[in-house]
């Protein structure tokens, strides 16, 4: 018996390859829906997510910076400067105030008293700058702010403050408390500040001669520009 054929209509065939069809656009459709819901969710949460350039560098300007001490004698009040100061100020937040952190360097043999042969033993004699070139403040936390006052904005227009660190005088590195007064100006911030350094801590030899007598106790001021 020859076998038996089944014949399916062709309309039947026809509306049954309709409907994978359509099911198909449909998946399709609900595929782009989804990828297009992910894609704006993902866009607004890369707006909201906060910016790499919030965080802040201000460098020093040595042309408007100058670092100084007064170093009192038995006759006489010694005074030295120099312009040869670089570093910066960072903050990872943008508020200088909140997390900023701060590092200074002195070019030692550049300090000037105005009298030639006292700035040949004080570098080569008291500081031997051959051997520790560079005078260093660099903070090791947050500043504490004292006062502050702010413009109309909201933002800071003066701050007092103390900042921790370590000062490196003569390759000795002590702890200190900076205390700073930071004024805004359009360009940037103005730091002025004194502290009181002691000779003896940082084994610095004595440089007095003879009855003219050199206190251990040494003032060391700075006025730098950051922008």
């Amino acid at each position: 018996m020859p076998p038996m054929r089944v014949k399916v209509p062709t309309d039947s065939l026809a509306q049954a390859m309709g409907l994978n069809q359509n099911q198909g656009m449909k998946r399709a459709r609900a595929i782009g829906i989804v990828g297009l819901t992910l894609l704006a969710a993902w866009s607004l949460a890369a707006l909201a997510a906060p910016s790499a350039s919030a965080s802040v560098r201000l460098e020093i300007d040595p042309s408007g910076s100058e670092v100084g001490f007064l170093l009192d004698t038995t006759f006489h009040t010694v005074e030295g400067r120099t312009k040869a100061v670089t570093g910066c100020v960072t903050s990872d937040g943008g508020d200088i105030f909140a997390d900023g952190r701060v590092t200074v360097e002195i070019e030692a043999a550049k300090l000037e008293t105005g009298n030639g042969s006292r700035d040949k033993k004080m570098r080569e004699t008291c500081l031997e700058t051959g051997k520790h070139p560079k005078i260093i403040f660099s903070s090791t936390a947050k500043p504490a702010i004292v006062s502050s006052s702010k413009d109309q904005a909201g933002g800071y227009k003066e701050v007092k403050a103390t900042v921790p660190g370590d000062l490196t005088i003569h390759g000795v590195k002590r702890a200190v408390s900076l205390p700073v007064e930071a004024r805004h100006e359009a360009t940037g911030w103005v730091i002025t500040g004194k502290i009181p350094v002691k000779l003896s801590d940082y084994a610095i030899p004595d440089p007095s001669i003879f009855f003219n007598k050199v206190k251990d106790e040494v003032t060391v001021t700075f006025s730098v520009r950051v922008k």
